[in-house]
């Protein structure tokens, strides 16, 4: 498996896979690339931030953040109320803070917040996280 590790806080050195290993990464790969779909985010998330119950809540439910965040960036705002999904659209405009829930596999609930760093439409951050985390 091809992976970068810390050895100090300013070197990182790269594990190059034997051929084997490389072939069936490239197998995989390209099985996976027929599953996927291009998408054109609709605004830019920040970084991406998940909460320690939020990455345990996915992991339970065998689930991606990136299979949310899909969603989130495409103004799929999931499971809020229409108050909010309205909100949402104008926060796509004046670019203020976005808020998406979703159900995962396990009936859990999670949001996605993403933060505005100004009045530009500049995103700070996306922040994956359960409801009683906020």
């Amino acid at each position: 498996m091809v992976g970068a590790s810390v050895t100090s806080s300013w070197c990182h050195s790269l594990f190059v896979p034997h051929r084997e290993e490389r072939a069936e990464h490239q197998s995989n790969t390209e099985e996976r690339s027929k599953d996927m779909i291009a998408i054109t985010p609709l605004f830019k998330p920040g970084r991406v931030l998940a909460t320690p119950g939020a990455v345990e809540a996915l992991e339970s439910a065998g689930q991606g953040i990136w299979e949310f965040l899909t969603l989130h960036l495409n103004a799929n705002w999931g499971i809020v109320s229409d108050e909010d999904k309205a909100l949402n659209d104008e926060s796509l405009k004046d670019g203020s803070r976005l808020l998406s829930a979703y159900r995962l596999k396990t009936g859990v609930k999670i949001w996605l917040i993403t933060e505005a760093a100004d009045d530009h439409g500049n995103r700070v951050a996306t922040t994956a996280l359960l409801p009683e985390e906020y």
